[in-house]
Formats: structure tokens, sequence, C-alpha cells
């Protein structure tokens, strides 16, 4: 195989490792002044780890506020996400916005009240 294909190259997904470096983004994600449900997004995103495609396409019904956690189905398995109060708080935030909508949308383009 490695004749055909070649030997694996190793490659670091990026990464902010650095403290200093966090901090500072940090502190750029809570002085952003662009739009809201940009901001809650970027608040969020350290918290999850997850992809912001899978950010952008979560659904309120995945998300369980009693027990502070999002249910979610990856490769047809439970993809269990444990939420801590900030998040929480994050999420009933900007919950009002989207009366009507089973997405959350986190760009004002596409919300749906």
């Amino acid at each position: 195989m490695k004749a055909i294909y070649g030997s694996h190259k190793k490659q670091n997904l990026r990464a902010i490792v650095n403290e200093e470096k966090f901090k500072k983004l940090l502190l750029a994600i809570e002085n952003y002044n662009g739009n809201i449900f940009t901001k809650v997004a970027l608040q969020i995103s350290p918290y999850l780890f997850l992809r912001s495609a899978n950010i952008r396409n979560l659904e309120w019904s995945e998300i369980d506020f009693k027990n502070s956690k999002i249910n979610k189905m990856k490769g047809g398995e439970d993809f269990i996400i444990l939420l801590s109060r900030n998040v929480i708080k994050l999420f009933e935030f900007i919950k009002p916005f989207f009366i009507s909508s089973f997405k959350i949308c986190f760009s004002e383009r596409y919300k749906q009240i």
C-alpha cells in the first residue's frame, strides 16, 4: 500500500495552545461588536469543541436545557455534549429570537422568526 499511496504524513490541526494567545482570542470575542448571533456562536465555540458547521447546524430539539447537554446523532450513534451554565445562559439569551424556528441560526440572513 505504501508503494501506491506513499507514507502518511502526520499533520497537526490548527489550535491555539499558547495561553496568552488564547486569552487574546477570548478578549477579542468579548469585545466583538458585530452581529449578536455571531458573537454568541463565537462565545460558545470554546466550550463545545465542535466544528463551526456543527455549531451552525444545531437544532433546538438537540438541546436538553433541563439536563444541561446537547444530544446529537453522529455516525448513527448518540453524541452527548455536556453544557456549562455559561453556555446554557447564552442559549437562553438567544432562544426568544427563534420562537418559530427549529434551527439555531447564528446568522441574521437565515434567521426564521
